[in-house]
């Protein structure tokens, strides 16, 4: 008898705007260490909800306590309108809560197809469908709009083409609450634009999508609301078209960054410096003015 990881966990079909997940007084406490006071929040059914804090505001905590990695200290996770423990990563996945970690936490040295259907394999008579897994991998990943080979072994891939499969594969597992965590931090600008791509889709067939990262203009680009943690503490929830990144810096430092960063006028010099279009490993289309006597930042 054959099976695929499709068959098994259709993409959920939600009710857009009910609340789906709620969190009443969640909190986790270590020795010496108060991680996460008290959260009060509500996630809807097909939002894109951002979560933003400085290091550690208790971001990590909170996705850790929701995908069951560790136990909360106290307080209820209500699910669809019923309490639950999410006492073990396998319960919450069970629940069709999952998550996309900032680190790829798949296995090297198995194909992509293999990482896609981990724990779910395609067999008959106990024996492993290689090829059909495969067809059926390169199916959904080419469905998803990714450019990518299903027979490679994942460790042949760049680390942002491995961040897209990790992607694809919580996909195909009956997601109904999925957890982004910085997922943008590798990738080019080409493969974040089919990130956004895949997440829109999934909002689109009812999908909760929590999306944590510190670029605001991707917060801004894809959420529909925003929470800010600042020291363990949930400090405010803003719809996207209500609030601004001032807002939201003021909320996160507790002060504006006026206070922090004086502001200087300066004329530059003549250009000393010019790149254009530069392309390479990592990076595509890069271009950047160098003017005298100026300083130039560069992030990512």
């Amino acid at each position: 008898m054959t099976s695929t990881a499709q068959e098994l966990h259709p993409a959920p079909t939600l009710e857009p705007g009910r609340t789906i997940l709620e969190l009443r007084g969640l909190e986790k406490r270590y020795p010496g260490t108060h991680a996460l006071k008290p959260v009060d929040l509500a996630f809807k059914a097909a939002e894109i909800h951002a979560i933003v804090g400085e290091n550690g505001a208790g971001k990590s905590t909170l996705i850790k306590l929701l995908t069951g990695v560790m136990p909360r200290t106290s307080g209820e996770v209500i699910w669809e309108g019923k309490a639950e423990a999410l006492a073990t990563p396998h319960e919450a996945m069970a629940l069709g809560i999952n998550a996309v970690h900032q680190e790829v936490v798949l296995c090297r040295h198995l194909t992509v197809a293999a990482n896609m259907f981990l724990g779910e394999e395609n067999s008959r008579f106990g024996l492993l469908q290689q090829r059909t897994m495969v067809k059926e991998a390169q199916k959904i990943i080419d469905g998803l709009g990714f450019d990518l080979p299903a027979h490679v072994m994942l460790g042949d891939l760049t680390i942002g083409q491995q961040q897209l499969i990790a992607a694809a594969r919580a996909t195909v597992r009956g997601t109904k609450f999925l957890i982004f965590d910085e997922p943008t931090a590798y990738l080019t600008r080409k493969e974040a634009d089919q990130l956004f791509k895949l997440i829109r889709r999934l909002k689109g067939e009812g999908v909760t999508i929590i999306y944590i990262s510190h670029r605001m203009e991707e917060v801004f680009e894809l959420a529909d609301r925003v929470s800010v943690l600042r020291d363990g503490t949930l400090v405010g929830t803003r719809t996207i078209a209500e609030t601004s990144e001032p807002e939201l810096v003021k909320l996160m430092i507790n002060r504006s960054i006026e206070q922090i960063y004086h502001k200087e006028h300066f004329t530059p010099g003549a250009p000393i410096v010019e790149v254009r279009n530069l392309s390479g490993k990592g990076f595509e289309n890069v271009s950047v003015t160098v003017h005298a006597g100026e300083i130039v930042g560069l992030y990512g």
